[in-house]
């Protein structure tokens, strides 16, 4: 009797969907083929950030993320442990993170980064402890 119940809720629902999303005007299905164009799968960038990546130009400058954090290693000695905030990120290829805190200390005001992928296991992002914002150097991230 139950396999006959879940049956029909099954049908119910596959009926219940296309017609919802058919009559919502702000619904848009997003193509199978978006991002593949640079080398991106469709996981959001927020989730590939994950991990421990290496500068690409300085291979004793190491990041270990989380969601939430990002420790940042030179040559051995941790030298950033900061707290962040998705500020918007289900995109392929980028997101923005607010860093809220360095070592325990507020960053006041708070620094917005924008991360961008070139491919699954490479990004960037500007120099956020630059002196100035205007010279900050692109850093580039390779997955470890």
């Amino acid at each position: 009797m139950s396999n006959i119940k879940i049956g029909v809720l099954a049908v119910v629902a596959t009926l219940a969907v296309p017609a919802v999303v058919a009559a919502s005007p702000l619904v848009t299905l997003p193509s199978p083929s978006e991002g593949l164009e640079l080398g991106l799968t469709s996981k959001p960038a927020r989730v590939k950030f994950i991990g421990r990546f290496v500068q690409v130009d300085a291979t004793d400058h190491v990041l270990q993320n989380t969601d939430t954090t990002i420790d940042w290693w030179i040559a051995g000695t941790k030298v950033h442990s900061i707290s962040h905030a998705l500020i918007k990120g289900d995109d392929p290829g980028s997101f923005t993170i607010r860093m809220m805190k360095d070592n325990q200390k507020a960053l006041v005001p708070p620094i917005d980064v924008v991360v961008t992928f070139s491919d699954d296991d490479t990004f960037s992002f500007k120099d956020p402890f630059a002196t100035s914002k205007d010279k900050a150097l692109t850093l580039v991230w390779k997955r470890q």
